[in-house]
């Protein structure tokens, strides 16, 4: 994957899951995840998620943006 991003190592109980969103502010998209999910995500995809409980991530970006100026940042009112 080139200029992409991943996200993986949700550490969450086993009982309980994570809301993933993904895809444009405006076509946004659900995953549900469990304990040891894993997603990856095109760098172009907005990064959005809740759980039914705490829970921990661990995330890391491939590819050739070293500084990272490809975020673009919203405010609630975008997402759809």
């Amino acid at each position: 994957m080139t200029n992409g991003k991943l996200e993986a190592g949700f550490v969450i109980p086993e009982n309980e899951r994570v809301f993933h969103f993904m895809g444009e502010p405006d076509n946004l998209r659900p995953v549900l995840l469990a304990l040891g999910s894993a997603i990856a995500s095109p760098s172009w995809s907005t990064y959005r998620g809740v759980g039914s409980t705490n829970y921990m991530l661990t995330g890391a970006k491939n590819g050739e943006n070293q500084h990272f100026d490809d975020i673009d940042h919203l405010t609630l009112s975008c997402l759809h």
